[in-house]
């Protein structure tokens, strides 16, 4: 009971909080995101690292930098600003004001109306095989961005070419940016384990299970017994999809949540060598970046979680007989051919994905939609 009211009060705290860097610059920004990683010792989630660096970039163009919450809802005088960057309730007033100030939106998923149709799709799809919709296996999203995405000076959007072609049909002026990741030491592979490494897959994710296509997943390794998957996330309050999909044979784990710089976390990664997302809708699946680049991994994933596209050769779709191809297809491969893929895998998002890189194409970004004509 006293850790829910310790819980409630933070969550009150945030949404009613301003955070200010770099006070004394003339120019002002507005950034609403998110707040609580200023008050944690700890910014292991890739959000954090996010914010601290488009922070650094704010500053960096000269700009005095106001940190909100994205549910924040108190009156802000929107004029105070030259930029106003983010998403929530915030932007949505900034963009319906009359103010000339650049408003930038800030995209870190698809664009709601995408991501609620192929949610829907998903749900369809384990309904048709367990006759049961379980809503908080799916990720809805409540409220419409269309207002921000469409009326905002200009969109920076996480992802690649796929995810920004998504959201130009809302607005011209659209960049995007790679995700990044916590980074941990980066685990070795050799050749000489290799043959008993790839054989064991993993699943990775947050919350939920049918929106990252766990189901998929699951029913896959049920008929391999051959294979070996790990599952990781924290899906415990997801009883309906669990009760459906039944007791999991020997060859399927399910480790819960754990940190990804603990050890239990570290010693599993390092003996699977391919993560497996058939998610159906994401802004860049940070959980691939992480296996990839902390543990030399290979990827297997759907378009929809806009991987750098270098790394789209063994794309899956969201179905059973995609999953059986494409495995099937690897397991051609000759060992070293194989430890070369997860190597090249590992490198890409190391070089794609570092926080060095998203503060430099950030930087481009801001810099490009700020000095915009519109």
């Amino acid at each position: 009971m006293k850790s829910m009211i310790v819980s409630a009060i933070k969550n009150i705290l945030v949404k009613n909080i301003k955070v200010k860097k770099n006070k004394n610059h003339s120019k002002k920004a507005l950034i609403s995101y998110i707040v609580h990683p200023f008050f944690s010792k700890k910014k292991k989630h890739p959000n954090s690292i996010e914010l601290e660096c488009i922070v650094d970039v704010f500053i960096e163009l000269g700009y005095a930098v106001t940190i909100i919450d994205y549910r924040y809802d108190k009156k802000i005088d929107f004029d105070d600003y030259s930029v106003i960057f983010g998403f929530g309730r915030s932007v949505e007033k900034a963009v319906r004001s009359v103010s000339d100030v650049k408003v930038v939106y800030y995209a870190t998923g698809a664009p709601s109306e995408y991501q609620n149709s192929q949610a829907i799709k998903a749900l369809i799809r384990y309904n048709e095989k367990y006759n049961v919709k379980p809503l908080e296996s799916v990720r809805i999203a409540k409220f419409t961005d269309v207002p921000q995405l469409s009326l905002a000076t200009g969109v920076v959007c996480v992802g690649n070419s796929f995810s920004k072609s998504l959201y130009q049909r809302y607005n011209r002026n659209v960049c995007s940016v790679p995700s990044t990741y916590f980074k941990t030491n980066v685990h070795i592979r050799s050749l000489d384990k290799i043959k008993s490494e790839r054989n064991n897959f993993v699943w990775l994710g947050g919350t939920g299970a049918i929106h990252k296509g766990l189901d998929i997943v699951i029913e896959y390794f049920k008929s391999r017994r051959d294979l070996h998957l790990d599952i990781f996330g924290p899906l415990k309050n997801e009883k309906t999809f669990f009760g459906n999909i039944g007791s999991l044979p020997s060859n399927i784990i399910y480790h819960g949540f754990h940190s990804v710089d603990s050890s239990y976390f570290s010693d599993v990664m390092k003996k699977c060598s391919i993560v497996i997302l058939p998610s159906c809708s994401e802004g860049q699946a940070t959980s691939l970046i992480t296996a990839c680049a902390n543990f030399n991994m290979m990827s297997l994933h759907t378009l929809e979680c806009t991987m750098p596209e270098s790394i789209n050769n063994n794309l899956i779709e969201p179905n059973l007989n995609s999953v059986e191809l494409v495995i099937n297809r690897i397991s051609e491969l000759d060992d070293r051919s194989f430890l070369k893929l997860c190597n090249y895998y590992g490198n890409i998002c190391r070089e794609n994905n570092s926080p060095h890189n998203f503060k430099i194409k950030m930087h481009q970004a801001l810099s490009s939609i700020i000095n915009s004509g519109k």
